[in-house]
């Protein structure tokens, strides 16, 4: 969609995983890079846009970074998680051991300051919901861990779980079942501002 309407732009991809980028199916430059410490020259960029990556970074310097290499004038545009993803696993898990099983997202008012703080104007942050549903716990599972939703760092379990556990966390699950499936919320927050 990007590049329909910005044909005449060039465009660079970004990506921590060099196997995403050999995902890309468009011409443009590919970068192996952090978000954190991006390897671009100061406002060498007119267009920073980000689909759900943020939320695994320290979302204060990833937001310093964006601002670091856009020209003046220029458009942020992301999207990113909040608070409510992902609520229905920390409800299977709790009083199943000390573990953090999700991350600790921010909320969309902590990521409009922290985007003033950076230096951005005009900022515009909105909230939405998406649900998917899964036939089982399981396949729940395996679709946050596809999405690298599971490695968490402090706090999170590095063992196996005991098969009790699971079971149990398991059932708590169910509780919340919908006709549609077990749900797993994606709290989505969308980030517009300019430099």
């Amino acid at each position: 969609m990007l590049r329909q309407r910005f044909p005449q732009a060039r465009a660079i991809a970004l990506d921590f995983a060099p196997g995403m980028l050999q995902r890309i199916d468009w011409t443009c430059e590919r970068v192996a890079g952090d978000l954190e410490h991006l390897p671009l020259v100061p406002g060498s960029i007119d267009l920073y846009w980000s689909s759900l990556a943020m939320q695994w970074c320290d979302a204060a310097r990833a937001l310093a970074e964006a601002r670091r290499v856009l020209a003046d004038g220029s458009a942020l545009a992301l999207a990113s998680l909040g608070p409510a993803t992902f609520h229905e696993l920390r409800t299977a898990f709790a009083g199943i051991d000390a573990h953090r099983h999700t991350l600790a997202f921010h909320t969309a008012e902590e990521i409009r300051e922290l985007a003033a703080l950076a230096g951005f104007v005009a900022v515009d942050v909105e909230k939405h919901t998406e649900i998917e549903h899964y036939s089982d716990f399981k396949s729940l599972l395996r679709a946050v861990k596809a999405i690298g939703a599971n490695q968490l760092g402090a706090g999170r379990r590095t063992a196996l779980m005991s098969r009790n556990a699971f079971e149990r966390a398991e059932a708590a699950i169910e509780d919340l079942r919908e006709p549609a499936g077990l749900p797993l919320t994606y709290d989505v927050i969308t980030l517009h501002a300019r430099t």
